[in-house]
Protein backbone atom coordinates (compact mmCIF):
# COMPACT_ATOMS: atom_id res chain seq x y z
CA UNK A 1 0.00 0.00 0.00
CA UNK A 2 1.44 3.36 -1.01
CA UNK A 3 0.59 6.72 0.56
CA UNK A 4 2.39 9.63 -1.04
CA UNK A 5 6.00 8.61 -1.61
CA UNK A 6 5.99 5.90 1.07
CA UNK A 7 5.17 2.21 0.71
CA UNK A 8 3.58 0.39 3.63
CA UNK A 9 3.32 -3.36 4.18
CA UNK A 10 0.26 -4.72 5.93
CA UNK A 11 0.05 -8.19 7.42
CA UNK A 12 -2.35 -10.03 9.68
CA UNK A 13 -1.38 -11.83 12.86
CA UNK A 14 -3.93 -13.99 14.68
CA UNK A 15 -3.83 -13.40 18.44
CA UNK A 16 -5.83 -15.44 20.94
CA UNK A 17 -7.76 -13.71 23.72
CA UNK A 18 -5.35 -14.92 26.40
CA UNK A 19 -2.45 -13.25 24.55
CA UNK A 20 -3.92 -9.75 24.15
CA UNK A 21 -1.30 -8.30 26.51
CA UNK A 22 1.59 -10.28 24.99
CA UNK A 23 4.17 -8.50 22.87
CA UNK A 24 4.11 -9.04 19.11
CA UNK A 25 7.36 -8.55 17.20
CA UNK A 26 7.26 -7.74 13.50
CA UNK A 27 10.21 -7.43 11.15
CA UNK A 28 10.44 -7.15 7.36
CA UNK A 29 13.10 -9.46 5.88
CA UNK A 30 14.08 -9.42 2.20
CA UNK A 31 16.82 -11.92 1.45
CA UNK A 32 19.82 -10.92 3.54
CA UNK A 33 18.34 -7.55 4.40
CA UNK A 34 16.44 -7.15 7.67
CA UNK A 35 14.33 -4.17 8.58
CA UNK A 36 13.69 -2.63 11.96
CA UNK A 37 11.97 -4.76 14.58
CA UNK A 38 8.67 -3.30 15.77
CA UNK A 39 6.89 -4.45 18.91
CA UNK A 40 3.23 -4.00 19.75
CA UNK A 41 0.31 -5.71 21.43
CA UNK A 42 -3.46 -5.86 21.11
CA UNK A 43 -3.60 -4.20 24.53
CA UNK A 44 -1.44 -1.28 23.30
CA UNK A 45 -3.64 -0.75 20.25
CA UNK A 46 -6.83 -0.94 22.32
CA UNK A 47 -5.50 1.60 24.81
CA UNK A 48 -4.56 3.92 21.95
CA UNK A 49 -8.14 3.82 20.67
CA UNK A 50 -9.55 4.45 24.15
CA UNK A 51 -7.26 7.45 24.66
CA UNK A 52 -8.37 9.06 21.39
CA UNK A 53 -12.15 8.95 21.65
CA UNK A 54 -12.31 12.47 20.26
CA UNK A 55 -12.24 10.57 16.96
CA UNK A 56 -15.83 9.51 16.33
CA UNK A 57 -14.87 6.11 14.92
CA UNK A 58 -12.83 5.32 18.04
CA UNK A 59 -15.57 6.59 20.35
CA UNK A 60 -18.10 4.30 18.67
CA UNK A 61 -15.77 1.34 19.12
CA UNK A 62 -14.98 2.08 22.80
CA UNK A 63 -17.63 -0.23 24.36
CA UNK A 64 -16.48 -3.07 22.10
CA UNK A 65 -12.81 -2.44 22.92
CA UNK A 66 -13.46 -2.41 26.69
CA UNK A 67 -15.46 -5.64 26.48
CA UNK A 68 -12.65 -7.20 24.42
CA UNK A 69 -10.04 -6.26 27.04
CA UNK A 70 -12.20 -7.71 29.81
CA UNK A 71 -12.50 -10.94 27.84
CA UNK A 72 -8.72 -10.95 27.36
CA UNK A 73 -8.13 -10.50 31.10
CA UNK A 74 -10.61 -13.25 32.00
CA UNK A 75 -8.88 -15.57 29.50
CA UNK A 76 -5.49 -14.80 31.04
CA UNK A 77 -6.79 -15.83 34.46
CA UNK A 78 -8.52 -18.94 33.14
CA UNK A 79 -5.45 -20.18 31.26
CA UNK A 80 -2.96 -19.12 33.96
CA UNK A 81 -1.16 -16.49 31.87
CA UNK A 82 0.97 -14.29 34.12
CA UNK A 83 1.78 -10.64 33.59
CA UNK A 84 -0.15 -7.40 33.21
CA UNK A 85 -3.87 -7.95 32.71
CA UNK A 86 -5.27 -6.95 29.33
CA UNK A 87 -7.79 -4.66 31.06
CA UNK A 88 -5.32 -3.09 33.50
CA UNK A 89 -5.98 0.42 32.14
CA UNK A 90 -9.75 0.22 32.74
CA UNK A 91 -11.45 1.53 35.85
CA UNK A 92 -12.83 -0.89 38.45
CA UNK A 93 -16.32 -0.05 37.23
CA UNK A 94 -15.36 -0.83 33.61
CA UNK A 95 -13.75 -4.12 34.67
CA UNK A 96 -16.75 -5.35 36.66
CA UNK A 97 -18.58 -8.18 34.90
CA UNK A 98 -21.57 -8.08 37.25
CA UNK A 99 -24.40 -10.54 36.86
CA UNK A 100 -24.95 -12.18 33.50
CA UNK A 101 -28.18 -13.97 32.72
CA UNK A 102 -28.42 -15.97 29.50
CA UNK A 103 -32.04 -16.02 28.23
CA UNK A 104 -33.91 -19.32 28.55
CA UNK A 105 -34.46 -19.21 24.78
CA UNK A 106 -30.89 -20.51 24.45
CA UNK A 107 -31.62 -23.75 26.33
CA UNK A 108 -31.05 -26.71 24.04
CA UNK A 109 -34.23 -28.14 22.54
CA UNK A 110 -34.17 -31.85 21.68
CA UNK A 111 -36.27 -30.95 18.63
CA UNK A 112 -33.11 -29.38 17.18
CA UNK A 113 -31.56 -32.82 16.72
CA UNK A 114 -32.65 -34.95 13.75
CA UNK A 115 -30.54 -38.12 14.02
CA UNK A 116 -30.60 -41.63 12.58
CA UNK A 117 -31.81 -44.49 14.77
CA UNK A 118 -29.18 -45.50 17.31
CA UNK A 119 -27.33 -42.17 17.19
CA UNK A 120 -27.44 -39.63 19.99
CA UNK A 121 -26.24 -36.06 20.48
CA UNK A 122 -24.29 -36.00 23.76
CA UNK A 123 -23.52 -32.30 24.19
CA UNK A 124 -20.98 -29.64 23.32
CA UNK A 125 -17.79 -28.00 24.52
CA UNK A 126 -16.27 -24.63 23.69
CA UNK A 127 -12.52 -24.17 23.26
CA UNK A 128 -11.14 -20.66 23.78
CA UNK A 129 -7.39 -21.31 23.95
CA UNK A 130 -6.36 -20.18 20.46
CA UNK A 131 -9.66 -19.42 18.72
CA UNK A 132 -13.31 -19.98 19.51
CA UNK A 133 -14.11 -23.56 18.54
CA UNK A 134 -17.44 -25.29 19.06
CA UNK A 135 -17.27 -29.09 19.36
CA UNK A 136 -20.42 -31.21 19.09
CA UNK A 137 -20.29 -34.75 20.47
CA UNK A 138 -22.18 -37.72 19.05
CA UNK A 139 -22.49 -41.41 19.80
CA UNK A 140 -23.55 -44.05 17.30
CA UNK A 141 -22.10 -42.37 14.20
CA UNK A 142 -19.42 -43.74 11.89
CA UNK A 143 -15.91 -42.43 12.55
CA UNK A 144 -15.66 -41.14 8.97
CA UNK A 145 -18.90 -39.12 9.14
CA UNK A 146 -18.49 -35.95 7.10
CA UNK A 147 -20.21 -32.88 8.51
CA UNK A 148 -21.06 -29.61 6.75
CA UNK A 149 -22.18 -26.31 8.26
CA UNK A 150 -23.33 -23.54 5.93
CA UNK A 151 -20.12 -23.47 3.92
CA UNK A 152 -17.82 -23.51 6.96
CA UNK A 153 -15.06 -26.07 7.39
CA UNK A 154 -16.08 -28.71 9.92
CA UNK A 155 -13.48 -31.15 11.23
CA UNK A 156 -14.40 -34.70 12.24
CA UNK A 157 -12.49 -36.20 15.17
CA UNK A 158 -12.71 -39.32 17.35
CA UNK A 159 -12.62 -38.84 21.11
CA UNK A 160 -13.10 -42.10 22.99
CA UNK A 161 -16.63 -43.29 22.31
CA UNK A 162 -17.56 -40.01 20.63
CA UNK A 163 -17.49 -38.73 17.08
CA UNK A 164 -16.88 -34.97 17.26
CA UNK A 165 -17.80 -32.23 14.79
CA UNK A 166 -15.57 -29.17 15.32
CA UNK A 167 -16.44 -25.71 14.01
CA UNK A 168 -13.43 -23.38 14.30
CA UNK A 169 -12.91 -19.65 14.03
CA UNK A 170 -16.26 -18.46 15.39
CA UNK A 171 -16.28 -14.66 15.57
CA UNK A 172 -17.60 -12.63 18.49
CA UNK A 173 -20.56 -11.28 16.51
CA UNK A 174 -21.51 -14.86 15.53
CA UNK A 175 -21.85 -16.17 19.08
CA UNK A 176 -25.63 -15.81 19.08
CA UNK A 177 -25.96 -17.54 15.71
CA UNK A 178 -27.35 -21.04 15.33
CA UNK A 179 -24.87 -23.51 13.84
CA UNK A 180 -26.45 -26.42 11.99
CA UNK A 181 -24.20 -29.36 11.20
CA UNK A 182 -25.52 -31.69 8.52
CA UNK A 183 -24.43 -35.18 7.51
CA UNK A 184 -25.60 -38.04 5.31
CA UNK A 185 -26.66 -41.45 6.56
CA UNK A 186 -28.98 -44.29 5.53
CA UNK A 187 -29.84 -42.43 2.30
CA UNK A 188 -31.16 -39.52 4.35
CA UNK A 189 -29.80 -36.18 5.50
CA UNK A 190 -29.60 -35.53 9.23
CA UNK A 191 -28.69 -32.46 11.24
CA UNK A 192 -28.23 -30.93 14.67
CA UNK A 193 -28.60 -27.22 15.44
CA UNK A 194 -26.68 -25.76 18.38
CA UNK A 195 -25.99 -22.24 19.64
CA UNK A 196 -22.83 -21.20 21.50
CA UNK A 197 -25.07 -19.35 23.95
CA UNK A 198 -26.43 -22.74 24.97
CA UNK A 199 -22.96 -23.60 26.26
CA UNK A 200 -22.82 -20.30 28.17
CA UNK A 201 -26.30 -20.98 29.55
CA UNK A 202 -25.22 -24.39 30.84
CA UNK A 203 -22.02 -23.06 32.43
CA UNK A 204 -23.74 -20.14 34.17
CA UNK A 205 -26.68 -22.21 35.38
CA UNK A 206 -24.92 -24.61 37.75
CA UNK A 207 -22.90 -26.19 34.96
CA UNK A 208 -19.63 -25.68 36.87
CA UNK A 209 -18.27 -24.44 40.19
CA UNK A 210 -15.17 -23.07 38.43
CA UNK A 211 -15.33 -19.30 38.95
CA UNK A 212 -12.66 -18.67 36.31
CA UNK A 213 -14.64 -20.54 33.67
CA UNK A 214 -17.81 -18.71 34.67
CA UNK A 215 -15.99 -15.36 34.42
CA UNK A 216 -14.54 -16.08 30.98
CA UNK A 217 -18.02 -17.06 29.77
CA UNK A 218 -19.51 -13.88 31.24
CA UNK A 219 -16.80 -11.75 29.64
CA UNK A 220 -17.18 -13.46 26.26
CA UNK A 221 -20.97 -13.07 26.43
CA UNK A 222 -20.58 -9.33 27.06
CA UNK A 223 -17.98 -9.11 24.29
CA UNK A 224 -20.43 -10.84 21.94
CA UNK A 225 -23.17 -8.38 22.88
CA UNK A 226 -20.82 -5.44 22.29
CA UNK A 227 -19.73 -6.88 18.91
CA UNK A 228 -23.33 -7.35 17.80
CA UNK A 229 -24.20 -3.78 18.85
CA UNK A 230 -21.13 -2.37 17.12
CA UNK A 231 -21.90 -4.22 13.89
CA UNK A 232 -25.40 -2.72 14.02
Amino acid sequence: MSIGSKTYYKFKCSISAKDMASTITAQLIDGEKSGTEYTYSVKDYAEYLLSHTEVEEYANAAPLVKAMLNYGAASQTYFGIEGTAANASLTDEEKALGEVSIPDTFKFDEANADLPEGATFEGATLSLKSETTLSLYFKGLAEDTEFTCDGRTVETAKNGDYVVARIRGIKANELENNFTVTFEGDSETYNVTYNVMTYFYNVLNDGTADDNLQNVCKALYKYAQAAINYAG
